[in-house]
């Protein structure tokens, strides 16, 4: 395992995974989830015949984002079988310490982030997904709930902070792999926040703060409560 200069680094040795496999794994999730949601809605608008162009009904935007979610990274695991058995379920817990400062952590930093947000207004006439579901009934936001506070952290801290970063590292040195996860877990947003620069700095940085958790706690579920305290405060405040 490569020496860095930061003090601390992946656990051991089951923590390594193949570099070329967890770039291969990263791309594959991001087509299968823009597959998946596309998916949905396009048999949305041919079942329910809506004119293509018009906005889905939030319930349907909702259940073609938690579907994408769900399928996207239940193929991940199942196919990295050695990575999911030997670092995902062993390290997917965490001392009271650590999940505690995780916890508080997201929350602050999402306070921290509602805060400076107010001072960097967001491109007029630009709906987020998040923002046209909220707008839905009781049913689109339990689904987003679900979508937002589980099934996200766990597939991507399983999949950027998991294999990603564990790839990386075998291959670059800690910061290097640090970096280099969080630019990709940025433009994972990409679609999502496209022309805000302010939420995708925020998205960056959020990034390296749940890779330090990672490595430092030596728990996977660290920065998963780290992840959906982060999103419980910006989904019902921001």
């Amino acid at each position: 395992m490569k020496n860095n200069k930061m003090g601390f680094n992946l656990a051991n040795d089951n923590d390594k995974y193949p570099f070329a496999e967890s770039i291969i794994l990263t791309c594959l999730t991001l087509v299968l989830l823009a597959f998946t949601t596309s998916g949905t809605l396009f048999l949305v608008y041919y079942f329910s015949d809506l004119p293509l162009g018009s906005e889905p009904p939030a319930l349907m935007l909702a259940v073609s984002v938690s579907l994408g979610l769900f399928i996207s990274y239940a193929l991940v695991m199942r196919l990295s079988p050695s990575f999911f058995t030997n670092t995902f379920i062993p390290q997917l817990k965490s001392s009271f310490f650590w999940f505690l400062l995780a916890a508080v952590s997201g929350a602050v930093y999402a306070f921290i982030a509602i805060w400076l947000g107010q001072f960097f207004t967001p491109p007029s006439g630009i709906e987020s997904t998040l923002e046209q579901i909220t707008r839905g009934g009781l049913n689109a936001q339990i689904l987003l709930f679900l979508s937002v506070i589980v099934l996200a952290p766990i597939g991507e801290e399983y999949l950027f902070r998991g294999v990603l970063l564990s790839g990386l590292s075998s291959k670059f040195s800690t910061f290097s792999a640090i970096s280099l996860s969080s630019v990709v877990f940025m433009s994972f947003h990409l679609l999502e926040y496209y022309g805000y620069w302010f939420a995708l700095v925020a998205i960056l940085i959020l990034g390296v703060l749940l890779a330090v958790i990672r490595l430092r706690s030596r728990s996977i579920l660290a920065p998963i409560i780290c992840h959906a305290s982060y999103n419980l405060i910006m989904l019902t405040l921001a």
